[in-house]
């Protein structure tokens, strides 16, 4: 027993019009904002990691409760980055199909 689309009230195509656009940017400056938090989060992950192999700390890197959520959020916006280049080139083939007909 699957997942039926027939729940979902937009078109399969339209899925970036759901998860990753914005209803206050467009869709290549949502991209931008993405990669953006995306390298803000992953430099942040670098930064503590290299800080913590510095101190000698490493081994004990994954005990905290902070290093763990942080690990999510990079993931999470590097999910986001991914979802919302995907939507770009959704809205770009869109149109595309538009202009030709």
């Amino acid at each position: 027993m699957g997942l039926s689309c027939s729940l979902f009230p937009w078109e399969n195509w339209e899925w970036p019009k759901a998860f990753a656009t914005s209803q206050c940017m467009k869709p290549k400056s949502y991209f931008y904002f993405r990669a953006l938090w995306a390298l803000l989060f992953l430099g942040h992950l670098c930064a503590d990691v290299l800080q913590n192999a510095y101190e000698g700390e490493m081994q004990l890197y994954l005990l905290t409760l902070s290093r763990w959520t942080l690990l999510v959020q990079v993931a999470d916006n590097l999910l986001q980055l991914i979802c919302a280049a995907e939507a770009l080139e959704c809205v770009h083939m869109f149109l595309q199909t538009l202009e030709s007909d």
